[in-house]
């Protein structure tokens, strides 16, 4: 259990929304194409995906290549996906969730260090035939994901290697919801999030109460929607230029630090979350904030123990409750 997985438990579990603006002017240069299952898949390793999916398909890309274009080009990067009979065009540019201050380090058993801030990796865009779509990309070396929202359906990219260990990294699958199998199980999460829910509920009246005494919005609920409207789906270069700089009047900020233990570190590649992920997690989920609240990420600290004597403890991690009162004492 993760020092972090309580909040991103919340985070992961909700959808998203947005999109930025440019203009697909040439051929796309990085394309990505359906493959037929039955080429790379063995009996056993699709038993094995069966498991977890009604039904997916896989897609071949060159990650590298990818990679290389994402982080030359930077802004209004055309790609394009061919899912069956239709052709996705897409442009995306980089969607930096790091605020200028950002820090990253690690306690080790010789202290704590900061470790060297790497290239963006997170990216952000829209379907080009849907004015209505939005497209959040991560691209790192090694490392690719997607979430594509168009013509009110989402679909999830993620890399074949998260569910078969010795997949090549170029191969991706392409899901939505509808497309998992049911799954019945908790560690206090259904719980948890019912009770953040109600939560949610009660204090909602008395926070636009407050709002309204202040003449900070005279009718929140209105402001909101038209916000959705206006800002986020607006074409502006405003809205652009926003994205780009995480500045705008209109737009609030949510900062966020991180904080991962030993047994993240520690475990193995499949599950440790690192801090590349984390970020890429946030990108996903972020458009949900933007369009709904106009909330822009502002990823501030990460910070992970890589030495056993860090402040957490295992005991309990499915309530929480320890592990957050730890994180508390100890901060």
């Amino acid at each position: 259990m993760k020092a972090i997985f309580s909040l991103f438990t919340i985070f992961v579990l909700l959808s998203y929304q947005n999109k930025v603006y440019a203009q697909l002017k040439s051929k796309p240069l990085a394309s990505v194409k359906k493959i037929k299952q039955d080429l790379i898949l063995s009996e056993d390793q699709k038993s094995k995906l069966n498991k977890t999916f009604k039904q997916y398909k896989l897609i071949n890309i060159k990650l590298n290549d990818l990679c290389q274009l994402a982080q030359r080009k930077r802004f209004d990067i055309p790609v394009s996906l061919s899912n069956d009979s239709e052709v996705w065009n897409m442009v995306i540019s980089e969607n930096e969730l790091r605020s200028p201050e950002y820090k990253c380090e690690i306690t080790t058993d010789s202290g704590r260090f900061e470790i060297p801030r790497d290239a963006c990796g997170t990216f952000a865009g829209y379907v080009t035939s849907d004015d209505e779509s939005w497209v959040r990309m991560n691209i790192r070396p090694h490392s690719f994901s997607s979430v594509i929202h168009l013509k009110s359906k989402t679909y999830y990219l993620e890399m074949l290697k998260n569910f078969i260990q010795e997949a090549d990294e170029n191969w991706i699958m392409m899901y939505t919801q509808e497309d998992l199998m049911s799954y019945h199980g908790s560690c206090g999460g259904g719980t948890m999030l019912q009770e953040v829910e109600q939560k949610i509920e009660q204090l909602k009246p008395k926070a636009m109460n407050k709002l309204n005494k202040k003449g900070e919005l005279s009718n929140p609920e209105e402001e909101v929607k038209m916000t959705g409207k206006t800002q986020i789906n607006a074409n502006s270069l405003n809205y652009t230029e926003m994205m780009r700089t995480a500045q705008g009047t209109n737009c609030r900020k949510l900062e966020i630090v991180t904080e991962s233990d030993y047994d993240n570190y520690n475990s193995s590649p499949i599950y440790r979350v690192t801090f590349s992920e984390m970020l890429d997690n946030l990108n996903n989920v972020e458009p949900l904030f933007l369009g709904q609240f106009g909330v822009k990420f502002v990823m501030r600290y990460q910070h992970e123990w890589t030495t056993s004597n860090d402040p957490y403890t295992l005991e309990n991690v499915c309530s929480g409750y320890d592990r957050l009162a730890q994180f508390r004492d100890y901060w």
